[in-house]
């Protein structure tokens, strides 16, 4: 069994959050007080400020959104309406630029016939959903996604828990994932063959680790 990260893995996230922020700032550059590099370094920050929190149960998802637009726009005292307004707009934008690595499709062609899975961080209906725009969930067999299960990579118990669906040991699956943390020491510390898709060219921390710069340099060595 092969199983497959999503963000960074198939998934190009980095280019959606970039590019769902610059539109974001053209079309309110004139109610923000800040030049787009600030304007991405205090997004980034609210959103590892109140996402955790969402993830935590101690705000939903409308909740931390218009939260994260308030204090985007403080000083201007804007309304829930409003906020929801701001927060419709980046949502829309976001998912005008979801995109697969173009390394991605490829593998999972090449790999055609062969039993796939997902094990995957994050909301369940927002991570089905870049699969299902992507036209590539019915590729996997198994999609497990940590809020469905109460707990998330690293944990080995959401590595076993995809394996028991999957009807495979853990020992003869693969997990393919970009980080060193919850993908690569995850997999490996719950029994599975990690490789691990450094496509940033981060150095090498484990010799014995093997390591991709692309999906598709797997073609031919994953049967």
């Amino acid at each position: 069994m092969i199983f497959f990260d999503i963000d960074r893995t198939l998934f190009d996230y980095d280019h959606a959050v970039d590019s769902a922020m610059e539109d974001f700032y053209r079309e309110f550059s004139g109610e923000i007080d800040l030049e787009l590099d600030e304007f991405k370094i205090k997004w980034v920050d609210l959103y590892e400020r109140y996402w955790p929190q969402y993830e935590l149960g101690t705000l939903s998802l409308k909740e931390q959104r218009i939260l994260r637009m308030q204090e985007l726009f403080e000083g201007r005292n804007i309304s829930t309406v409003q906020a929801e307004k701001y927060a419709r707009f980046h949502n829309d934008a976001y998912v005008s630029h979801w995109r697969l690595f173009p390394d991605a499709l490829p593998l999972l062609d090449h790999l055609n016939g062969q039993k796939l899975g997902v094990i995957s961080n994050g909301n369940v209906q927002r991570q089905q959903a870049k699969l299902q725009h992507s036209g590539i969930l019915d590729r996997f067999e198994v999609v497990v996604i940590s809020a469905a299960h109460g707990f998330a990579k690293p944990d080995s118990r959401i590595f076993h828990t995809a394996c028991e669906l999957a009807g495979s040991l853990p020992v003869n699956s693969i997990h393919i994932g970009d980080n060193l943390t919850v993908d690569i020491a995850g997999a490996a510390g719950a029994g599975l063959q990690p490789i691990w898709i450094n496509r940033t060219g981060q150095p090498r921390l484990q010799e014995n680790i093997r390591q991709i710069s692309r999906l598709d340099e797997l073609i031919g060595s994953l049967r």
